[in-house]
């Protein structure tokens, strides 16, 4: 231990005469190690740390097979038929994933909650506990049972604050009146966000529903394998076919189970491994910088340590005190990187997109910092390896004669410098290359024609899933007078309603052509809007009329068709007049309208059908209301903030209404690509991150061969050299460093962003163009590094040079 603290200061002091080594070496590896650090954060809480709920790996979701594919979601007679008849699960419970929320009412104000509605088995299921109260009673699952809720912690906290008395109380839920009987515990999470949860009530089994709205999930008995309930759900199959033939198809594949945390991952761990792997590049690119300091500090030391050779010192104590300092460097950059991701985390998750799982578990943890002493100490092997064993192998008998970059040790160790500038290289143009095509995807992403004009425009939302919007009649009331008072605001052009806006998912129907075969119809999206919705957006009528006034429930129901939709079934005729069954409703044709984006911008243009708002059946008004927002897309004749008109214009038609959300479409729009921003933005940063290490790298390497080929440039300068001369001489070392370097890198990049292919827009993982501008970027920074270490030795005196030796 004597030895150790003696290493210690000793190391200290060292680092403390060359500040600028120390400094530039640690922030090196504080940044590597700090982006490591930030992003293995969000990559344990989502992918490895186990959910919380007891023993998570017995859970299962259900997954539905059609023949050419499947959905997360069964129907409500499949969920009842598995779980009366299986015998491989403790538990089966459902809930209803769409939902337009809850609109809570018995606080300070009316406020819209996210909400879910599951079965009573839910929580037993999950395995969770009451904080405080009970779960769902068997009664209060079935229809027209009691009105009951059970809330998070943070709702009760938030909205009743931290009431110890709720229990019991009643507040308004959608209009009815609703007794909390459950607080859930703090650490309560689930893969969907939902501040309370109300009793499912299905009436089961339903064999006219065949829509797949429930969600399955179920808890597998001690002992049962994921395989044994497969095997029991396959064999239910052909039973489940015979005794209900409308729920499944003969070329339906049945039910898929699949763990819960698998499907609360979903496609995020590919993303976040990607990012994984990047950020390891920066690492390396950043070992590698400061594997080349210490290479060159190590030359620099040669005569020291030649010395304590020869003054008794052994090679292995030599070895174990440059360890000793570079395990001090590694864990200070580890300690700073670990205060940048701690800075960092925060920002990551303003920038991730609301999809990403868990994303309320990411913070920094035990694991995390375990996961960067393990950093710190691996990049010391990296780093100081190379430069302590080329310390070790030293010839004292030569160190002790001479300085000479000529001598065996320092001719190694440029060789061994020239190759990790040529890795650095190698790498960071792989990164380049990845964020490049990252860059092109997202801009040619953001000049997608939405096929409207989202200037000046202002989306409000609201839920209408309540008692007191249960008829077409009522809503349309509410939509109509809200409407008509917006339409008064200073700068407003026009005003449309739409149940769910572009760019969102809404619902769908499914539409048949009268007189042809049913079979040849297919799913299409399906809006209720009100007559100005085309006006009010900017969507060019093709053919026919839009929608009017006239159209109501008194009028024959009519339809006004996207262009996508009319080119599906009316290639060579004209579609005005044509009758088509869209649901159960026979309709008219009266209109075709310019296709615009639906589904979000990197969808394709989906068919639509456009319905009038009061020619909607109820019950298709209750499905809407249920699942998707009203919206009220507002234009004014400029940009204006016109937040709180909207709200006192809802708050003036119904108080007890709260606004769920107001935003301008730009930024609708701008939500929608959130996932590909975030991982462009990522992938940018680390790419500028490994070029600025790059040329730090490249810089180090000229500088030092400067300092080593003194009296070779004075010798060339008083022979006769010129300032171009010199130049030359330098540069073409940089350049021939970058060519080797890139030559791997464009190899290694070609093979790497098929990675990052699913990821991609319009453009293609091996675009020349993008391989030919990084490549570019990257030549001009290596110039641009490699001219201050050209300009330096023009400063070589040579008359000094040749004294010098």
């Amino acid at each position: 231990m004597e030895t150790l603290f003696q290493d210690v200061r000793y190391g200290l002091r060292g680092l403390a005469r060359q500040p600028g080594f120390a400094a530039t070496a640690i922030l090196t590896l504080a940044l590597g190690i700090g982006a490591n650090t930030a992003i293995f954060t969000v990559v344990s809480a989502v992918l490895l740390r186990p959910l919380s709920y007891p023993q998570p790996d017995r859970i299962v979701r259900a997954y539905w097979q059609w023949p050419d594919g499947e959905t997360p979601n069964v129907t409500a007679t499949q969920y009842a038929f598995w779980r009366d008849n299986s015998s491989s699960f403790e538990d089966v419970a459902a809930y209803s994933s769409a939902g337009a929320g809850y609109n809570l009412a018995g606080g300070t104000e009316p406020e819209r909650v996210q909400g879910l509605p599951v079965s009573e088995a839910f929580f037993r299921v999950l395995g969770v506990n009451m904080a405080l109260g009970r779960a769902f009673l068997a009664d209060e699952d079935r229809p027209n049972g009691p009105h009951v809720a059970v809330i998070t912690e943070g709702l009760w906290r938030a909205y009743f604050a931290a009431d110890p008395e709720l229990i019991g109380k009643h507040v308004q839920l959608n209009g009815r009146s609703c007794a909390i009987v459950g607080v859930l515990p703090r650490d309560f999470q689930f893969e969907l966000s939902a501040a309370i949860f109300t009793p499912l009530q299905m009436r089961l089994p339903d064999p006219g529903d065949n829509g797949h709205n429930t969600d399955l999930i179920a808890r597998l008995k001690p002992g049962v394998t994921l395989r044994q309930a497969q095997a029991e759900a396959d064999g239910f199959l052909q039973p489940f076919r015979q005794a209900f033939p409308n729920q499944a198809s003969p070329r339906d594949r049945g039910v898929r189970l699949v763990r819960l945390r698998e499907e609360v991952v979903g496609d995020s761990a590919r993303v976040l491994f990607l990012l994984f792997g990047a950020v390891g590049f920066v690492l390396l690119i950043a070992c590698a910088n400061v594997a080349n300091l210490l290479l060159a500090r190590g030359c620099s030391r040669n005569a020291e340590m030649a010395v304590r050779m020869a003054l008794g010192a052994g090679r292995r104590r030599l070895l174990r005190q440059l360890f000793t300092e570079n395990v001090l460097l590694a864990v200070t950059g580890g300690l700073l990187g670990v205060f940048i991701a701690w800075q960092t985390v925060p920002s990551l998750l303003a920038l991730s997109p609301s999809e990403l799982p868990r994303a309320a578990e990411i913070k920094l943890d035990a694991r995390v910092i375990l996961f960067a002493l393990l950093v710190s100490l691996v990049t010391t092997l990296l780093f100081g390896s190379v430069p302590a064993l080329q310390t070790a192998r030293l010839d004292i008998n030569q160190a002790l004669k001479s300085s000479s970059s000529r001598t065996g040790p320092a001719r190694l160790g440029n060789r061994m410098r020239k190759l990790l500038v040529i890795s650095e290289v190698s790498l960071s143009l792989v990164l380049l290359v990845g964020a490049a095509l990252l860059v092109v995807s997202f801009m040619r992403l953001r000049t997608v024609g939405l096929g409207f004009d989202p200037r000046n425009l202002t989306t409000m939302q609201a839920s209408l899933n309540s008692q007191k919007y249960k008829t077409t009649a009522s809503t349309w009331e509410l939509e109509r007078r809200v409407s008509q008072r917006i339409a008064t605001i200073p700068g407003v052009t026009s005003v449309a309603t739409v149940p769910s806006l572009p760019m969102e998912r809404g619902l769908n129907n499914y539409l048949t052509i009268v007189g042809r075969d049913p079979r040849e119809g297919m799913s299409v999206e399906c809006r209720a809007v009100s007559p100005d919705y085309f006006r009010t957006l900017g969507i060019a009528l093709l053919a026919g009329r839009a929608l009017s006034e006239s159209d109501d429930r008194a009028s024959s129901p009519v339809i006004v068709i996207n262009e996508r939709l009319a080119s599906r079934f009316f290639k060579d005729t004209d579609p005005i007049g044509r009758l088509v069954v869209l649901g159960a409703e026979k309709c008219e044709i009266v209109g075709v309208v310019s296709d615009i984006k639906e589904m979000g911008l990197d969808q394709p243009v989906q068919p639509t059908a456009y319905m009038s708002m009061p020619q909607v059946s109820d019950s298709g008004t209750v499905a809407t209301n249920r699942w998707f927002l009203a919206s009220w897309i507002v234009r004014t004749q400029k940009p204006l903030d016109i937040a709180s008109p909207l709200t006192s214009a809802l708050r003036d038609v119904d108080p007890e209404l709260p606004v769920a959300k107001i935003r301008s479409m730009s930024q609708v729009v701008s939500d929608s690509i959130t996932p590909q921003r975030f991982i462009m933005t990522l992938m940018g940063i680390f790419a500028a991150i490994a070029l600025a290490f790059t040329a730090l790298g490249l810089y180090g390497v000229l500088s030092y061969q400067v300092s080593q080929r003194t009296q070779d440039i004075g010798v060339r300068v008083a022979l006769g050299a010129g300032s171009r001369d010199v130049i030359r001489l330098i540069l073409l070392d940089g350049i021939w460093l970058t060519a080797v370097g890139m030559a791997i890198g464009l190899t290694g990049a070609f093979a790497l962003t098929r990675l990052i292919e699913s990821q991609l827009y319009d453009v293609r993982p091996a675009d020349p163009v993008v391989f030919a501008g990084t490549a570019l970027v990257l030549s001009f920074v290596a110039i641009l590094a490699s001219l201050v270490p050209a300009r330096r030795a023009l400063r070589v005196d040579p008359i000094v040079a040749l004294r010098c030796e």
